[in-house]
């Protein structure tokens, strides 16, 4: 009996093995560019768009999203045709302008955003034949932010009464940097790719990806000020802002609480082109 039920074992594990393998599994690693789309105009407090001396203002419309993405994806083929997928990305996200303001002796302002930023993504795929030498595939899901922050840089120059001759005015020079953490937040993932197999176990592949997500702020965090040179970040108040969909205000319309603002969302969508190999197990 022990040995039968010994040689019953090593079979079980034996169908188990067999079927693992015809599932293909796999992973992926890949890099790439995005660019942002589906863009907005309002990231953050201090004023935003594009004020030039001759007396016109404009609205900068980005994305957050633009940049380098970098991850790895693990995953199984149920048959030659479908399969599921879970892929990790880490954004380098590019700098964009959100404000630049250049009106003579009065304000000049310029905001630069970016964004380093962790995000999953579960996927199903779908190929012409992922054991052809040569494949068409495409993969649908959702993208999770799961960590990470975006990053305000501000450089203002404002001119000011001067204290000691109100009719005289004097620049003001502020340099500050704010983080921004977001809030749970959902958004949808779209891939088109081909696939060539260098051998059984190797292939390359190009993609064109598009991510459709929208960040809703949670908190932010001021770890720079900086006036006319001297560092004034520790009487900077408040420091730390936690955004809400609901805030009490007094008569003036300002907040009871100076650490809570009304949310907004930022918008991370881009599309961009993807290169990396595969290695099948």
């Amino acid at each position: 009996m022990k040995l039968l039920k010994t040689i019953a074992i090593a079979l079980m594990v034996m169908g188990i093995g067999q079927s693992l393998s015809a599932q293909n599994f796999y992973l992926k690693a890949r890099g790439g560019y995005g660019w942002g789309v589906s863009k907005d105009g309002y990231y953050v407090d201090l004023g935003q768009g594009k004020v030039t001396a001759d007396g016109y203002q404009e609205q900068i419309y980005t994305s957050i999203g633009a940049g380098i993405p970098v991850g790895i994806s693990a995953g199984y083929y149920l048959n030659d045709n479908i399969g599921a997928e879970v892929d990790f990305t880490y954004l380098i996200g590019k700098t964009v302008t959100v404000a630049d303001y250049n009106v003579p002796n009065v304000i000049m302002q310029n905001i630069d955003v970016y964004t380093r930023q962790y995000r999953v993504a579960p996927t199903i795929i779908m190929s012409t034949g992922h054991s052809k030498k040569f494949s068409v595939y495409t993969k649908v899901g959702f993208v999770l932010p799961v960590g990470g922050y975006s990053m305000v840089n501000a450089d203002v120059t404002q001119y000011m009464p001067n204290p000691a001759d109100q009719t005289q005015m004097i620049p003001v020079e502020v340099n500050a940097e704010q983080k921004m953490y977001g809030k749970f937040s959902l958004g949808f993932k779209g891939v088109l790719g081909v696939e060539y197999k260098l051998n059984d176990k190797l292939s390359v592949f190009t993609e064109i990806e598009g991510v459709y997500l929208n960040i809703k702020r949670k908190k932010s965090e001021m770890t720079k000020y900086v006036v006319n040179g001297n560092d004034a970040l520790s009487s900077y108040e408040p420091k730390v802002v936690n955004y809400k969909d609901k805030i009490q205000v007094d008569q003036s319309g300002n907040p009871v609480n100076a650490n809570e603002a009304l949310s907004t969302t930022s918008p991370y969508s881009k599309q961009g082109i993807n290169l990396g190999f595969t290695y099948y197990f």
